[in-house]
């Protein structure tokens, strides 16, 4: 992370990086492209109890690490936007997606009075309805970076992009990525030759099929903070929809982690004691 990210922004990090590989290692937190069929996922037509004892008495079993859990609206982009690619998973086959702003639309952004952040989800709201006629669910961060030439020089900030996860109809891709293109703006105008301004259009959005959902996360949200500073407010944003089922969903994981944890010592209290009797 950048020397401009505070030492509690690295703590909140690392919480929350702790958090994940705790559910992960406890077996709770689980890929649903890679084992769609073993995720533990609430039903809300079922006692969330009742889900909870009944996963409890038939989970095969993990490392248990002695974890305190944040609250979801203290948890940082990486434990959300996690917990957003799974629940995506689980309804619909996810998207990675990349979208490059081209400078005019970067500046229109900053100078709306509302956020930079603001600014660019409400045109991609309005673009995706207007071509798919509903409401998609998604998550956005809008990045940028510092990289420096490692034989000096002079140091270079990225222009703001978009990276996130969208789910969509496989028969919905083409509309998706007609709206997120026109969203990119002048992105590529600016090159001096015809065949660089089409390579650059072209390249302007990226839908890519995700492969691990858990690490994802990660990469995208790997220097949020710097970013915020960069655009002047928050930088991270997902659906209403995506942010109650990635809320419901953790709090059941974290429930369920304490639960099965107790189950497990119990068992081994149990098992001691029986081979201590012989």
């Amino acid at each position: 992370m950048s020397n401009l990210v505070t030492r509690r922004d690295r703590l909140n990090w690392q919480r929350d990086l702790h958090t994940l590989y705790a559910l992960r290692l406890a077996r709770i937190l689980r890929d649903p492209v890679r084992t769609p069929r073993s995720v533990y996922w609430v039903d809300p037509t079922t006692d969330l109890q009742t889900q909870i004892d009944h996963h409890a008495s038939q989970h095969e079993g993990g490392l248990f690490i002695s974890q305190k859990f944040p609250e979801w609206s203290r948890t940082t982009p990486r434990i959300k936007a996690t917990y957003g690619t799974v629940a995506l998973g689980q309804t619909s086959v996810p998207r990675f997606m990349t979208v490059r702003l081209g400078p005019n639309r970067i500046e229109r952004a900053r100078k709306d009075p509302r956020s930079f952040l603001r600014s660019v989800k409400r045109e991609m709201d309005a673009k995706l309805y207007r071509r798919l006629d509903r409401k998609l669910d998604y998550w956005f961060i809008v990045e940028t970076s510092v990289t420096s030439n490692p034989w000096g020089g002079r140091t270079k900030v990225t222009d703001p992009h978009i990276h996130g996860v969208i789910g969509a109809a496989s028969a919905e891709l083409e509309a998706v990525e007609e709206a997120l293109r026109s969203l990119s703006g002048d992105y590529g105008d600016d090159r001096p030759t015809e065949k660089g301004r089409k390579i650059a259009k072209r390249l302007a959005v990226e839908l890519q099929p995700i492969t691990n959902s858990l690490a994802l996360a990660g990469y995208v949200t790997k220097d949020p903070r710097f970013a915020a500073m960069c655009v002047h407010g928050n930088n991270f944003t997902q659906t209403r929809n995506l942010n109650a089922i990635g809320k419901a969903n953790y709090e059941f994981h974290t429930k369920l982690f304490g639960a099965c944890k107790s189950a497990m010592t119990e068992y081994s209290i149990n098992h001691n004691s029986t081979l201590s009797s012989h």
